[in-house]
């Protein structure tokens, strides 16, 4: 039995057709996605559905750019610097 005292986190490499009965089973606080398959509306999707987003492995400027815009709501990254960087802003 999964211990409750721990967040859980739906990691998926691609988008698959029964992902969100998969996190609902798995009792996932988060739905986990490689850059390449987040959209603006796969966000918003999880969003209304409760599921906090994280994207993996994103690294270039214009990669963490866009899950910026795109409503994420975390990173992985091998340059976190770059994400503290581009998220506060120009001039920051």
């Amino acid at each position: 039995m999964a211990d409750p005292a721990y967040s859980r986190g739906a990691l998926f490499a691609k988008l698959l057709p029964d992902m969100w009965d998969r996190a609902e089973r798995l009792g996932a606080w988060s739905v986990n996605f490689n850059k390449a398959e987040i959209s603006r509306s796969l966000v918003e999707d999880a969003h209304s559905r409760g599921y906090k987003v994280l994207a993996y492995t994103v690294n270039s400027n214009t990669d963490i750019l866009r899950m910026i815009d795109y409503g994420v709501d975390g990173l992985f990254s091998d340059y976190p610097d770059r994400v503290v960087e581009l998220r506060a802003g120009p001039g920051k």
